[in-house]
Order: C-alpha cells, then structure tokens, then sequence
C-alpha cells in the first residue's frame, strides 16, 4: 500500500462519490453533478498547519480542481487539496 503524507498546507482527502439517484428515485446524468466542489473524508492532515479546522476522519465539501487529484495503484482516489479550498466540515 502508498503512503502518502501531505505537506505544508495540504489536507489528504478521499473522494466519496455522489450519489447518481434522486431522493424520487430519478437516475440523474453525469452532467447534474456539481463541477466546482465535491465531497470527501479527510485522509490526514499535514502537521505544518497550527490550527486546522478539520481532523481525520472529517466529511468535508471542499473546491475541486482536477490538478489535486490522484488516483493510486489500488485504483483509491485522493486529492491533496489546500487547507484553505475547504468550504465546509459536515456533521
């Protein structure tokens, strides 16, 4: 298995994906899906950021830029994303 370890600003996170059905049960295009944010649980967060609003194991919405993301060996999809691109902790 990859480690990875985020550095400076960073936070680690894991990609959840959206859910393609409507609450009615209406299958919904690939085209409905938001395309500025996107939702995902913190991996880790990197130790250089003195007061991180976040924590592992956090479900956050945060910006989505197709330059962060990375998929690994095992097919996992991570971005590694600015402290500051998150947009909200859900809880």
């Amino acid at each position: 298995m990859t480690t990875v370890v985020p550095l400076h600003d960073r936070v680690l996170v894991q990609h959840l994906d959206e859910s393609l059905v409507s609450a009615g049960g209406i299958v919904l295009p690939q085209t409905a899906r938001p395309k500025d944010h996107r939702r995902g649980r913190v991996v880790d967060v990197s130790a250089s950021i003195e007061k991180p609003n976040v924590k592992k194991g956090d479900v956050v919405i945060f910006y989505y830029h197709i330059e962060h993301m990375m998929t690994l060996v095992d097919g996992q999809q991570l971005f590694l994303i600015k402290h500051d691109d998150l947009i909200a902790r859900m809880e």
